[in-house]
């Protein structure tokens, strides 16, 4: 079932990761869970995406976005920065680009996407089963 990626800019309910990673061909393939629904977003080419801890991601006044859980960035750090983690191939009006960035809030994770279209988005059927992190042990 297909849905647009501006259904899931509205949706306002935490989520939780999945999973996240390359799909072969250039392609990127994240799942995340929203309350009791899974959705696979799935981005044709992409240039960078990282994983960040939520709890010591910096969060920046300054960037204009879309969306809450999902969002779509129109002005950020990382994407004032791809100039500095390219060679310079990244926009080429025939073959990609612009590049664009996307971001999934998650809990205990933020995932930054760089791509160069917007993700088509449908429902999964995968079990909602977020990333498991592990216990930490602290000396005491």
């Amino acid at each position: 079932n297909v849905m647009i990626f501006d259904d899931l800019l509205l949706r306002k309910e935490w989520m939780n990761l999945g999973s996240i990673a390359d799909a072969g061909d250039n392609r990127l393939r994240a799942v995340v869970h929203v309350e009791e629904e899974t959705y696979e977003l799935l981005w044709d080419r992409y240039f960078t995406f990282m994983v960040r801890d939520e709890g010591a991601a910096a969060f920046r006044k300054e960037e204009m976005y879309s969306g809450l859980g999902v969002r779509h960035f129109s002005d950020s750090w990382l994407l004032g920065s791809v100039s500095e983690i390219s060679n310079g191939l990244h926009d080429i009006p025939e073959i990609r680009g612009p590049v664009q960035h996307y971001g999934l809030y998650c809990m205990n994770h933020i995932v930054d996407v760089l791509a160069y279209e917007t993700p088509l988005v449908s429902e999964s059927k995968e079990p909602n089963q977020p990333v498991q992190t592990r216990p930490t042990s602290r000396p005491v």
